[in-house]
């Protein structure tokens, strides 16, 4: 990890999905958002992501980590069944992993929820929609199990 980058730990309420997140900006600075869709808003989830960021998901049990895939199918929500938080969206683009942190997952990471903004993104074609994901989501991702520590 270098000077620049800031690492930021987090994951479900059990610790079966594990993150650690090594942000290009130090937590003050991290941009938060939420979006305005039906699931995003049941979830009562909000986002973080930076391209330059990298994500370590770490997984203990695989059989407990499901995946929600809805509305135009090119993303997947992860959820952990045992303690049933939703910690995660991610989306295969060109054969390439990009993720948005469920800001409600990482540790010591406060913000004033009355200060973030809500996209709207249901108007957006897929092509809007991916290249957005390719250009703000953390572009690179890893994920193993615990057992391969």
């Amino acid at each position: 990890m270098t000077e620049s980058t800031h690492q930021i730990e987090g994951g479900c309420h059990c610790g079966n999905i594990a993150l650690s997140y090594q942000a290009p900006l130090p937590p003050a600075e991290i941009s938060i958002r939420t979006c305005d869709c039906s699931f995003c808003t049941k979830q009562g989830a909000y986002y973080t992501s930076h391209p330059q960021g990298k994500l370590t998901i770490i997984i203990s049990d695989r059989e407990r980590v499901k995946k929600y895939r809805f509305a135009t199918l090119t993303s997947d929500a992860w959820f952990c069944t045992r303690c049933g938080t939703y910690v995660l969206m991610t989306a295969e683009i060109e054969n390439h992993l990009y993720a948005t942190l469920n800001v409600n997952c990482l540790n010591d990471l406060h913000f004033n929820r009355l200060t973030v903004p809500a996209l709207s993104l249901s108007e957006d074609s897929l092509e809007q929609r991916l290249s957005r994901r390719q250009k703000a989501w953390i572009g690179t991702v890893t994920i193993s199990d615990k057992a391969d520590e």
